[in-house]
């Protein structure tokens, strides 16, 4: 959030987001997000932290319970002591970890960096003896021009360098903005060979409001399981 509520003896101020620093305490109201990480020192709150753990429900925060910048209290009313901020905060590093994971090479893409390392040099020297071919056949040095740019773009695989990195940004990109983080390259490229996927919990994929899909009976018919009581 860009303001914050922050309590100075007994006066509660609105103030930038940005100016909080560690132990300073706020406000934080229904409806209201938490600033930045911290602590609750009192009052009693529900806040809705999906955006970190994927759990629908919102957790209850008391006394000593830890909230963290970015989530949402969706009832009640706490004071909390703020322990991090700025770039030290769970978000912030959420968002390095996507910005690091952009910056990481995949393998595909070193295998196209030392592929193109190699043609690159190699399509220079073609171009460049084609040039020379021409100008020695005694061609204007217009043609030459036209021979010389023609080889050396048409066969330049720079197209190989940017094609690679590309799926890694969109993919972790995309990834965060639904919840999702990739950690690397490393990790995103083996991803299409997934045949199955492990969780925790049902909260983090689920709305949280279950209902029956199937009934299989062990020995008995679906109307006999159903009319019991």
């Amino acid at each position: 959030p860009d303001t914050a509520l922050l309590v100075q003896g007994d006066t509660v101020s609105e103030v930038a987001a940005s100016t909080l620093k560690p132990g300073d305490i706020v406000l934080i109201k229904s409806g209201q997000k938490v600033p930045a990480d911290g602590v609750v020192t009192s009052g009693f709150a529900s806040i809705d932290e999906s955006m970190l753990t994927g759990e629908s429900i919102p957790a209850e925060k008391e006394a000593d319970s830890p909230v963290t910048g970015g989530s949402i209290c969706t009832n009640g009313a706490v004071y909390a002591k703020i322990t991090r901020t700025g770039s030290d905060t769970t978000l912030a590093k959420i968002i390095k970890l996507v910005e690091d994971a952009q910056a990481k090479k995949a393998p595909i893409s070193r295998l196209a960096d030392k592929v193109a390392g190699i043609f690159v040099p190699a399509v220079i020297a073609i171009a460049i003896i084609a040039a020379v071919v021409w100008a020695i056949a005694g061609q204007d040095i217009s043609f030459i021009l036209r021979v010389f740019t023609s080889v050396l773009v048409i066969a330049c695989p720079c197209s190989l360098g940017l094609a690679t990195p590309t799926p890694i940004w969109v993919g972790t990109g995309l990834g965060a903005s639904h919840g999702i983080l990739i950690r690397s390259g490393e990790a995103l490229e083996p991803a299409h060979k997934t045949t199955a996927v492990v969780l925790d919990k049902t909260g983090t994929v689920t709305t949280g409001a279950h209902s029956v899909m199937r009934i299989v009976p062990a020995a008995c018919s679906e109307e006999e399981l159903l009319s019991i009581t």
